[in-house]
Parts: C-alpha cells; structure tokens; sequence
C-alpha cells in the first residue's frame, strides 16, 4: 500500500533532496542511487524498489525470497525504515538502518560521479 501512495504522489521536497548518487563512507563500494521512481543499491543493482521520504526518515519496501520450513521459496517483504540526518549542505548524510535483521548504522556522501 506504502508503493502505491508514494507513485501517485510524486516527489516532496525530502526526497527531491536525496535524488542521485551517494557513497557508502564505510564501504566505497556501495552506492546508493536515489531515482524519482525507484532506488538502485549497487549490492544487489538488478532490483530497483519503491521509496519515500519524509525530512527525518527513508522508507522502503524491499522485496526478498526466503525458504520455509518445506524448503519452498517464499516472497516477502522486509520493510526498511531509516532514520536520517542529511548535514547543512546536504552532501553526508548519517542514518539508522532498522528492518527485519536488525538495526545498522551507516553514512554516506553524495557523489557527482
């Protein structure tokens, strides 16, 4: 239901904030790409997801397969919540990632790359 709202709203002006490319300051190798419609992380770069945002949190709706108790692949959705905190000139950002693994910390930097 979460998608649905976000795509017949178009963008706010926190998300219009995080639109393009950052960097993960512990891992270079992550990057985070913020589209209008959809957000790419290069961890896994074939699956684009539905976001939204407020000015203090990131929404996501992350689509994964598991194996029940049959050994039968299952779908479900991990929903992810992050707490974040873009700095004045909104080029870092530090966040609190909470989703049905745990809770992690991290930062990242935006990149014109």
């Amino acid at each position: 239901m979460m998608s649905i709202i976000l795509i017949g709203c178009g963008l706010n002006s926190a998300e219009e904030n995080l639109l393009g490319r950052w960097v993960e300051t512990e891992n270079e190798q992550i990057v985070w790409q913020f589209y209008p419609d959809s957000l790419v992380i290069t961890e896994d770069p074939f699956r684009r997801v539905d976001w939204g945002a407020t000015s203090s949190k990131i929404m996501v709706d992350y689509p994964k397969i598991f194996w029940d108790s049959e050994g039968k692949p299952r779908d479900t959705i991990d929903p992810i919540v992050i707490d974040y905190k873009l700095s004045e000139n909104r080029d870092t950002m530090i966040g609190t990632l909470k989703n049905m693994h745990g809770t992690h910390e991290f930062g990242l930097i935006r990149s014109e790359k």
